[in-house]
């Protein structure tokens, strides 16, 4: 009784509050909108006769002036203005001043600013008003009765999670399994084995390319030539019983549910409001969340009986796919996908137009190996001559000359502390940092940005060999590794070529990276997964690993016996 007792004053209040609403505020709303419009109706006509105004004077000195004069119902008459230099301007209350042009253009500049203002004030009066009504409608906030969630919200999701579960299991008695024969495996895969060749045949070499071309397009033994000749075991979907037996359970499975559903809902929570989704929405969300509820004042968030069953079909797969698997019959949305649409990967209904379409697209397929792309990409790295070793700067020159790297930019730099603090940031947490931060920034420096192949990894090892052991060409002295820099890898050469150098363009890393991918890791990947194929290991990683450690291109080929 109390519960009731509340309800009924609340429901008081809300009537109350929508009637002052609708009595009150909208009318108020509606007056002042058309204000503001009439108010937008003068601003348009002044500044239409200021245009009219500005033409007529730029044609000065003008004696007569010639112009139609609207009769009214679309009737338009010639007129002859004898005084072109004056005009009638409406002041208010039907009296109308004689003025000049000029005068007239400043009298019009002072009314369009008056109306502005005006106008401005309206909306400000407007927007009140709308703050008013948004805020009572918020106070008007439906109320739904704690009832609803027990006896119409749960059922509805219980009840449809309960047929999709029966109407899995009914899939899983009645279904006929088919079987796909061993050749229209072999066709399918051919098809997609034939796509790959001609999206990414660049990657193989000229003779890998050929070889496999030609087992598809041999004129007389090829693939698709003998497949073509083969007679189509696929006939039509429509003749095929089994296949119009599949249809109709599928059809049944499908329908009859929706129809069993759809029905109760109707006929025992027809008109309910079941819920409100927790974020606002715009009007053109009310038919689909409130299907069956014709209110137009109803907040577009709240959700029919209907709508909610709709939104349980398709926001339970989840549920359907941890209870009872991924490909289950449960999900009423993916089986009436499945019938809309084929599964990709399934053989066309005549796998000889396929042979022959992908025989032509294959035949005009032409190879191009990456490797042989247009101008050959170069990697690029930054080395350091710092001041401890600018006596050795032109034995360390010829000796990049010598290993094959050419000297693309070069200058003489001095950082002061800062900037070898931005320089060595990557260094900031090692115990050296203050070291090389010193080093660098005691003196001059030469920079210089190298080019090659494998420029990173020679440059590092011209300084390795600097450290270990002295030879002829630098005067038999010894150089700490301490005075040279070298980046540590590709990211950190671009890095570190653009502090020095910002003037200098690099080439985009994702050709430097093809390049390098084509060059140095796929033809020793190739012979490794060659040897791999031919011996059959126990352990095939193990024995990669142990092959491309021993035949390194950087290192040289390994003469240690492989103790795999």
């Amino acid at each position: 009784l109390i519960e009731t007792e509340k309800m009924e004053v609340e429901m008081s209040r809300i009537q109350a509050i929508e009637k002052f609403i609708n009595e009150r505020l909208k009318p108020d709303l509606r007056e002042q909108q058309e204000k503001h419009q009439r108010i937008l109706d003068d601003i348009c006509e002044y500044q239409l006769l200021l245009d009219s105004i500005s033409v007529v004077k730029s044609l000065r000195p003008l004696k007569k002036l010639k112009m139609k004069v609207n009769l009214g119902l679309g009737f338009f008459a010639q007129a002859t203005v004898n005084d072109p230099n004056h005009i009638f301007i409406d002041v208010g209350c039907g009296t109308y001043v004689e003025f000049t042009l000029d005068e007239a253009d400043v009298v019009i500049n002072e009314r369009l600013e008056l109306l502005k203002m005006l106008s401005k004030k309206q909306l400000a009066v407007i927007g009140s008003i709308k703050a008013h009504i948004s805020l009572l409608v918020y106070m008007v906030e439906l109320l739904l009765d704690p009832s609803i969630r027990t006896w119409v919200f749960v059922p509805i999701v219980l009840f449809t999670f309960l047929i999709g579960v029966v109407r899995h299991y009914l899939a899983i008695l009645i279904h006929t399994k088919k079987e796909i024969g061993l050749q229209q495996i072999q066709d399918s895969h051919a098809l997609v084995r034939s796509r790959l060749l001609r999206e990414n045949g660049r990657y193989l070499s000229k003779h890998s390319f050929l070889m496999r071309k030609q087992f598809f397009n041999d004129e007389e033994t090829g693939y698709f030539k003998v497949a073509q000749q083969r007679q189509s075991p696929v006939v039509n979907p429509m003749s095929d019983p089994s296949v119009m037996t599949d249809m109709l359970k599928g059809n049944l499975l499908n329908v009859i549910p929706m129809l069993v559903i759809g029905g109760w809902i109707n006929w025992t929570f027809s008109g309910f409001v079941t819920t409100k989704v927790p974020f606002p929405l715009t009007l053109r969300f009310k038919p689909m969340l409130q299907h069956g509820i014709a209110l137009a004042s109803l907040d577009a968030s709240w959700v029919s009986s209907a709508s909610w069953y709709f939104l349980n079909v398709f926001g339970l797969r989840s549920m359907y796919a941890l209870i009872l698997g991924e490909d289950n019959a449960a999900d009423q949305a993916r089986l009436m996908q499945e019938q809309v649409t084929m599964s990709a990967n399934t053989v066309p209904h005549d796998p000889r137009q396929a042979f022959k379409a992908e025989w032509e697209a294959l035949q005009i397929c032409s190879h191009n190996w990456m490797s042989k792309s247009e101008g050959k990409v170069l990697e690029s790295t930054l080395a350091l001559i710092k001041s401890n070793a600018l006596h050795l700067a032109e034995e360390i020159e010829k000796e990049i000359i010598q290993r094959d790297l050419a000297i693309a930019k070069k200058k003489i730099v001095r950082l002061n502390e800062e900037q070898c603090i931005d320089f060595y940031m990557d260094m900031a947490r090692s115990a050296s940092f203050d070291q090389v931060v010193r080093q660098l920034s005691s003196g001059e420096a030469i920079a210089m940005v190298l080019e090659g192949r494998r420029a990173i990894g020679t440059w590092k090892n011209i300084i390795q060999k600097l450290d270990n052991a002295p030879f002829e060409n630098y005067h038999q002295l010894h150089v700490d590794k301490e005075c040279l820099h070298a980046s540590d890898d590709y990211f950190k050469a671009r890095r570190e070529i653009q502090f020095i150098f910002p003037e200098v363009q690099l080439v985009p890393w994702n050709e430097e990276v093809q390049h390098y991918l084509q060059e140095e890791v796929i033809p020793t990947m190739s012979r490794a997964l060659e040897e791999l194929a031919r011996t059959n290991p126990i352990d095939p990683l193990k024995w990669l690993a142990s092959w491309l450690w021993r035949h390194d291109p950087q290192r040289g080929e390994s003469t240690i016996a492989d103790d795999y």
